[in-house]
């Protein structure tokens, strides 16, 4: 999961070198303001003059660490962290203290992964919005979905298509989307009582089917015709209880992060 981060603090950064200025004056270091922006999907490190942009790195594909303090990569600077970049490029620069050395580590630790659709489903949901339980718990619901349920976080995706997705695999998302979404409301909500409805009225249903099953086997009908029938109306009733309910979550999500941002 690509965390979002937002920070400005003050740095001393080594020069990249770019340039014939930058062959002509080597590395030199600096003091800048450092603005890094992570969201799902961009990772962007700008450094500031003042007012003036000097630089804005992409950076997709990269990797950071932290140098060793008094190394001779950081200069006779301590709280050094390094960069390499997808081209290769190492970018230094060195923190006020500890405090910010750590922050920064924790913001870029994500920073280089590609985006997933689940990143870019995340995005336009404005997840980061959240509180973080609330975040976390949505995103896994998602990467159950991006992970385990071929196409679903495509707009055309039909689960109740012959051959989509197994009962098994329904079963499996009717579980989780019955853990994801009590999470998101209190348990003497209006939602609660909503959704505790809806869940008795598909146990009603399937209830049913059971019964009319069972006789229809008393009535000496086909073992196995009676059997593929009950699971036909149980998987065609459960993608649209679990479809439904996955339309109320989305709307709690907007309400959410409507509330939040």
């Amino acid at each position: 999961m690509r965390e979002c981060f937002k920070i400005s603090m003050m740095v001393e950064k080594r020069g990249r070198g770019l340039g014939l200025g930058g062959l002509l004056r080597g590395h030199p270091w600096a003091f800048r303001r450092l603005e890094l922006e992570i969201t799902y999907t961009k990772s962007h490190l700008q450094y500031y003059n003042g007012d003036a942009l000097r630089d804005d790195i992409d950076l997709m594909g990269s990797q950071s660490c932290q140098l060793q303090n008094h190394s001779t990569a950081c200069e006779g600077r301590i709280n050094v962290i390094k960069i390499i970049l997808q081209s290769g490029e190492s970018i230094l620069f060195s923190c006020e203290n500890e405090q910010n050395l750590h922050k920064i580590l924790k913001a870029l630790e994500n920073a280089g992964n590609i985006p997933t659709p689940v990143d870019k489903l995340a995005e336009k949901l404005r997840l980061n919005v959240l509180m973080k339980d609330h975040e976390r718990v949505v995103y896994s619901y998602f990467e159950f979905k991006g992970t385990k349920l071929p196409g679903a976080l495509e707009p055309n995706f039909d689960p109740a298509k012959k051959g989509v997705i197994t009962l098994d695999l329904l079963n499996e998302w009717e579980n989780l989307i019955e853990t994801v979404f009590p999470k998101l409301y209190t348990k003497n909500s209006d939602n609660a009582q909503m959704e505790e409805y809806h869940r008795q009225e598909f146990a009603r249903k399937i209830e049913v089917h059971r019964i009319e099953a069972q006789s229809a086997l008393q009535h000496r009908a086909d073992d196995s015709l009676v059997k593929r029938s009950l699971d036909d109306k149980i998987f065609a009733d459960k993608v649209v209880y679990v479809t439904e309910k996955e339309g109320r979550l989305l709307e709690q999500i907007k309400e959410l992060s409507t509330r939040y941002n």
